[in-house]
């Protein structure tokens, strides 16, 4: 994955390392609001030795609950996160590091499971319309109308390799029909399904999957 794309992930904070020291390996990230507090730079003795990157795909509820004043109105949406790449360094592979940082994603978005949305959730279609008074800032329930709540996670991978689709249905994971991502997860991740099959390799042999925040 391009430094580019993992420099994003970590601004959004939606990214988890795994970290070796001395006395073994932690994994530590996370937090889907992007506190600073999440982020700092890593010592001589310290090295990054996996990482768990993922982003909110938005959609639109089916039936929104619609709150309207004389100033503002929010429209309920949901959210999964996506697993854009699990990776594990070859040195310490075999060693439970990418459970572990499925692990912490999970306790993690458990304790704080709502997202910001995504800088491209511009779309009409896709956003809440929350307009505001030029000049003035948001008020709390604006604020809070952002914060769109988590409802779990999804990824694709290799139907056919060990490590891939079986090991994630260890994690929970199911897989889910192509056919059936918009009606799961919202027109957002069917496109996401589309373009990938468009680029990647054997695209017969790539699989959606998908697991809810509390299985």
């Amino acid at each position: 994955m391009p430094a580019e794309v993992l420099t994003r992930y970590m601004g959004l904070g939606l990214l988890w390392v795994a970290v070796a020291v001395d006395f073994g390996v932690h994994v530590e990230g996370g937090n889907n609001d992007g506190a600073e507090g999440h982020r700092r730079n890593y010592g001589e003795d310290e090295e990054v030795v996996g990482f768990l990157a993922c982003f909110p795909i938005v959609r639109q509820d089916t039936n929104p609950t619609t709150v309207e004043t004389a100033s503002e109105r929010t429209t309920a949406s949901s959210a999964h996160l996506h697993i854009a790449e699990l990776s594990v360094h070859v040195s310490h592979q075999r060693r439970g590091l990418g459970k572990r940082l499925l692990e912490a994603m999970f306790a993690e978005t458990r304790k704080h499971p709502f997202v910001s949305p995504p800088p491209h959730f511009e779309d009409e279609e896709d956003a809440p319309d929350n307009p505001t008074e030029e000049g003035t800032a948001p008020s709390e329930a604006v604020k809070k109308a952002r914060r769109i709540p988590l409802k779990g996670y999804t990824l694709t991978t290799y139907i056919h390799l060990s490590f891939n689709a079986p090991f994630y249905e260890k994690m929970g994971f199911r897989l889910i029909d192509p056919v059936d991502i918009e009606e799961n997860v919202g027109r957002r991740a069917a496109e996401l399904w589309e373009e990938e099959q468009r680029s990647i390799a054997i695209p017969e042999k790539r699989c959606w999957m998908m697991r809810a925040l509390y299985p």
